[in-house]
């Protein structure tokens, strides 16, 4: 159980914007700054509550309006039964009921299990995490954790990890750390299943790119000369536009 910690949005507009030019002479920092905004997120519905449990792991969406979190809390939307950490996303433009809940299953039902790193799309549309439920999609039966996409304007959720054909991954493999680029076409993550790729190695963890237009499932950790890597790539990021991946690699190839 993580700790009884609440989610913070911390809003440096004027920081941002700040330069030494907007400084007054002799002034100290804290004189020459201006006071940072400090809004809570983790909400309960109940504006007389507060959340009865922990909330952590918070992201932004470009603009800053919203925020993706996850929470063990069960009081901040209505009807969450499921006992169960949650990914959540608060939209600061709303001043009643700004929290929705993301982890849904199918026909609006609870999730069957936990989610984990949550990450918005730049326009706040998309929000990617992985969970360990099997009812977030139909025909989830290998009982591991995947990597789902939530279409916020469509209320629908599709999973990622799957081969270019369709498939879903092994029982014994894992899917971790998805992050999504600005439009929302585009999903990293790294995973040690062999079903991604039939060029994967076996137990070792290779980072991948989901084209959810195409449905085409791509293995970007390559060495020299398009060999396999021959090590674990992990802890993946995509450039806003897709065109960019960055990633750790215990590879010397």
């Amino acid at each position: 159980m993580y700790p009884k910690t609440l989610a913070f949005f911390l809003l440096f507009a004027f920081l941002c914007s700040y330069s030494p030019a907007q400084a007054v002479p002799g002034a100290s920092v804290s004189e020459a700054l201006p006071p940072v905004l400090i809004e809570r997120v983790s909400v309960a519905a109940d504006p007389a509550e507060q959340p009865n449990a922990g909330s952590h792991a918070p992201a932004l969406s470009g603009d800053g309006r919203l925020v993706v979190f996850l929470s063990y809390a069960s009081n901040l939307v209505e009807g969450d039964t499921n006992g169960l950490m949650d990914v959540f996303v608060f939209n600061r433009d709303r001043k009643t009921d700004p929290i929705e809940l993301i982890s849904i299953g199918i026909d609006a039902k609870p999730a069957n299990g936990e989610p984990s790193r949550p990450s918005i799309s730049s326009d706040g549309r998309y929000v990617v995490y992985n969970s360990l439920a099997s009812n977030l999609v139909l025909d989830d039966t290998n009982e591991t954790q995947d990597v789902f996409v939530f279409d916020r304007l469509l209320k629908s959720t599709e999973r990622i990890s799957l081969t270019s054909d369709g498939q879903q991954i092994d029982q014994d493999a894992f899917t971790k750390r998805p992050a999504i680029s600005a439009d929302g076409r585009y999903v990293i993550f790294y995973s040690n299943a062999q079903a991604l790729s039939p060029d994967a190695a076996e137990d070792t963890f290779n980072v991948y790119l989901r084209d959810r237009t195409d449905g085409v499932t791509t293995l970007l950790t390559r060495g020299n000369e398009l060999t396999l890597a021959n090590g674990d790539s992990t802890y993946a990021t995509l450039s806003e536009d897709g065109k960019w991946a960055a990633y750790y690699s215990a590879a010397s190839n």
